[in-house]
């Protein structure tokens, strides 16, 4: 049978000291996390009218590659592509369950 081996305070104290001294590794995003870390903006765009193809191509002049089927598929999430904001809808379809659980009723229940 093999005996554990065992370490002094002192060498895990050296260990925790390298590694607490690590730097960042600056290690890139994929295309689709850039899709994902972007997607907010994404569609936000794409509510303000701007297709999938304008999007790629402005992130292409920024240096990003991001497939066309990536942002087409966020386009399909997108809630609201007809409003010029977007937000308002947003809002309604959020506040609507609120007042329906408090009142029972749909509209302001007022």
């Amino acid at each position: 049978m093999a005996k554990a081996r065992r370490y002094t305070m002192e060498q895990i104290e050296a260990a925790r000291e390298k590694l607490r001294s690590l730097p960042m590794k600056t290690i890139g995003k994929t295309r689709a996390e850039v899709a994902e870390f972007l997607g907010k903006d994404i569609r936000k765009a794409m509510r303000q009218g701007y297709t999938p193809r304008d999007i790629r191509d402005v992130l292409a002049d920024a240096g990003l590659s991001v497939p066309l089927t990536r942002l087409e598929a966020l386009f399909e999430k997108v809630p609201a592509l007809g409003s010029a904001t977007g937000k308002e809808e947003t809002d309604q379809d959020t506040a609507l369950p609120a007042v329906d659980g408090e009142t029972g009723e749909h509209g302001d229940g007022m």
